[in-house]
């Protein structure tokens, strides 16, 4: 009986197996172990190797959808998955600051490059942050106002234009439409000015230089002024050749002679027209004012122009004393310049048309930085499953949905998951942002250091017992003003007044920084086994005045002092209450009363 209930189980074993084979593990798990096992089975992104890696695969996707399918919210939603998985991934913090800056989103943008800079370990990545920010704050600061937007645009074509000064005709074109646009900006006219330099039209260019150096701030009239003298003497010397050589064709030697000799005087560094004064003065038989010219051009600094001068007084010297004499004199040093290209000084004399301000506001934005990292392609529904995220360009900030991956205590999907997004829907967002006190929270500049590990407990429970050794190195920390009040991984638990030396387990670490008067830094740094020592830098709370008058070109006074400046101008300040007066033309100084706050435009009205 026994053999055959062993014949038969054998037989029925197979399909026992076909029927429920997977059953069989799960039966014997706990609850905690199945629910955590759905947890991982949900999460894409344990799919991959390492987290890293699913964090580059989503900031690859990314790129692509704003490089190749020129979606730009699917891009800025692929990137929030990216950091979703991996904080602080510099490539992916960095491109979505670039993404900002192309939607306008300025301070997004701001806020994800000061992110990348503090979170990148490679330093070329974190200048071309440094840059970005510098920019973006520049352009931010004239976004604010809708006099500050015109200026922007205007600057922008102004660049434009400036840079079409190969194509003379075409530059010349732009510079009359921007001087139509905007009468009280002197650049068009000076761009005009000298685009007429460059085609010969010295009268018209000295008008328009004239004209712009009316419209200047004090520190660019003289110079536009000395550029439209210069280019009124080349018109009269013009003229005056002109005449000389209707002269000339008429054989009216005497005259020329006399004409020629007059332009030279005027312009001395035409030495061409020297020798004709020389030519047209022998061919009047009138060799005396000839020889005169002729011992000028034997001091010249061109060496073949001095010998050829010599060589004429010698020919001349058998009908003249004078170039006899002159013939053997030595060649004495002489402050006559050779002909020079008269365009090239006056565009000298000018400079620049534009400041380094106008073009940092003007400059485009940069290029998404790729990511090439190889790795095995899988199954990612966040990636892959035809999401929109064009409700992300109409949001009300996008780094405030970061902000919130970071401050609502969430730990990476691979211990604490949470289930991929549907098809055609944007990331899940915190109720949290809905609320108006909510978001101005979430719109600091940095981020929230990151959620402390567990690990970090332990080290800070270490630390209050008072044994260093086993907390970890004793990291030394200082601050730039010194005295800032410094919070270590977002608790109160660990902080010290800089300088001072606290000891931190390796790893990854947040802190930040306070001082009164100056803005609150954050940064992220790294504790090795051989602490490297930290270092922040606060940056004073400064906000920014605009003073405007019509008309333009009033003297700007601040607290009862007269400053370099005229209207219009800007000025950045520290934060406190200001006294701002402007002075039109010697009347009375008209004053007013503006407070200055952190990162606010203020804009007074006279």
């Amino acid at each position: 009986m026994l053999k055959w209930s062993l014949i038969i189980g054998f037989a029925l074993f197979p399909y026992a197996l076909a029927q429920e084979p997977q059953e069989l593990p799960l039966a014997r798990t706990s609850g905690a172990s199945s629910k955590r096992a759905a947890e991982v089975a949900n999460d894409p992104a344990s799919a991959y190797s390492t987290r890293r890696e699913a964090a580059l695969a989503a900031l690859q996707a990314g790129y692509k959808a704003a490089t190749v399918e020129q979606n730009r919210g699917r891009a800025m939603g692929y990137l929030l998955v990216s950091l979703h998985r991996d904080h602080y991934i510099p490539k992916a913090l960095y491109d979505m600051g670039v993404l900002c800056a192309q939607d306008e989103r300025w301070r997004d943008a701001l806020s994800f490059y000061r992110a990348a800079q503090q979170a990148n370990p490679d330093p070329q990545l974190a200048q071309l942050a440094a840059g970005e920010i510098e920019r973006v704050q520049a352009i931010e600061q004239l976004e604010s106002t809708t006099t500050g937007k015109k200026q922007r645009q205007f600057e922008i074509s102004l660049l434009a234009a400036i840079k079409k000064s190969s194509d003379p005709f075409a530059a010349l074109v732009d510079a009359r439409n921007l001087a139509k646009q905007d009468r009280t900006r002197w650049e068009p006219l000076a761009l005009a000015g000298l685009m007429r330099v460059k085609s010969g039209a010295f009268g018209e260019s000295a008008k328009a230089l004239e004209d712009a150096a009316r419209l200047a701030p004090l520190t660019q009239r003289q110079k536009l002024q000395s550029a439209a003298n210069l280019a009124r003497r080349e018109a009269d010397f013009t003229e005056q050749v002109k005449r000389a050589d209707e002269l000339w064709e008429k054989k009216q030697y005497d005259l020329a002679a006399t004409q020629y000799a007059e332009a030279w005087q005027n312009s001395p560094d035409h030495l061409d027209v020297a020798r004709e004064a020389v030519t047209s003065f022998l061919m009047a038989d009138q060799i005396t004012p000839a020889v005169e010219i002729l011992a000028r051009l034997r001091d010249a600094r061109s060496d073949d122009l001095s010998a050829k001068s010599i060589a004429m007084l010698k020919e001349l010297g058998s009908v003249s004393e004078d170039a006899r004499r002159e013939a053997t004199q030595e060649r004495a040093p002489s402050a006559t310049k050779q002909s020079g290209d008269v365009a090239e000084r006056i565009v000298s004399l000018v400079g620049p048309l534009y400041t380094r301000q106008m073009e940092l506001t003007a400059r485009p934005n940069p290029p998404l930085i790729p990511d090439s990292t190889p790795f095995i392609p899988v199954n990612d529904e966040e990636l892959t499953g035809g999401h929109n995220y064009t409700e992300l360009l109409s949001t009300e900030s996008v780094f405030a949905r970061y902000q919130l991956d970071l401050s609502d205590g969430s730990v990476p999907p691979a211990v604490e998951s949470k289930p991929a997004p549907p098809p055609d829907a944007p990331p899940a967002v915190s109720p949290r942002a809905g609320g108006p006190a909510e978001r101005q929270t979430l719109s600091r500049d940095l981020p929230p250091p990151a959620p402390p590990r567990e690990a970090s407990h332990a080290a800070r429970r270490s630390g209050e017992a008072g044994s260093s050794a086993s907390a970890g190195p004793l990291v030394s920390v200082t601050s730039n003003p010194r005295g800032a009040i410094v919070l270590f991984d977002d608790t109160t638990e660990v902080t010290c007044t800089a300088p001072c030396r606290i000891p931190l387990t390796p790893g990854r670490h947040t802190l930040k920084a306070t001082l009164p008067g100056y803005r609150e830094a954050l940064k992220i740094f790294e504790v090795d086994k051989q602490a490297e020592p930290v270092e922040v830098t606060l940056q004073v709370k400064a906000g920014f005045l605009y003073v405007q008058t019509e008309p333009s070109g009033a003297a700007i006074f601040l607290n009862g002092k007269r400053t370099d400046r005229l209207t219009p101008s800007q000025f950045e300040l520290p934060e406190g209450d200001y006294e701002v007066g402007v002075q039109v033309a010697g009347e009375d100084i008209k004053t007013q009363k503006v407070p200055i706050k952190d990162g606010v435009f203020s804009q007074p009205k006279f």
